[in-house]
């Protein structure tokens, strides 16, 4: 399982970020949530993510660049961003999708989630905003 919160962000933090990926997410299918994704032309990954908000099923594997290529033939959307990790956040600045970058965290409980509380750079939470899932952002950028 997967328990996960997320929110935008209106300025980037003042802080060094060292590591990142560049990250190409193609979807298979969007119900359920089929993904293919790429990080750095190097890592090539399949998840599959059940519907919700906060707690989702999430199945990950990795898969090979053959494979990879492949399945982007017939995907039917993506998105494209830069992910920086700062200790537990995963900060995400999206390729076309004018202004938005995002913030994830990841906790190992329910109840560690829930008692969270955001930064202060932290914007809006949108856990349950529909609009900000991956894979509308996918859509939307396609309708751009």
């Amino acid at each position: 399982m997967e328990i996960e919160r997320k929110f935008l962000v209106d300025k980037l933090p003042e802080m060094n970020i060292n590591k990142y990926d560049n990250i190409k997410q193609y979807y298979l299918s969007l119900d359920p949530e089929i993904r293919i994704r790429n990080k750095n032309d190097k890592t090539y990954l399949m998840t599959v993510k059940s519907s919700g908000g906060m707690i989702r099923k999430e199945t990950e594997f990795e898969i090979t660049e053959s494979i990879f290529k492949e399945l982007i033939e017939v995907s039917i959307s993506c998105v494209s961003k830069t992910r920086h990790y700062i200790g537990r956040l995963e900060f995400d600045i999206y390729f076309n999708i004018k202004d938005l970058m995002t913030v994830e965290i990841e906790f190992d409980s329910e109840k560690e989630a829930n008692e969270f509380i955001p930064l202060d750079w932290f914007g809006k939470e949108v856990t349950y905003d529909k609009r900000y899932k991956n894979k509308n952002l996918a859509i939307k950028r396609r309708d751009e």
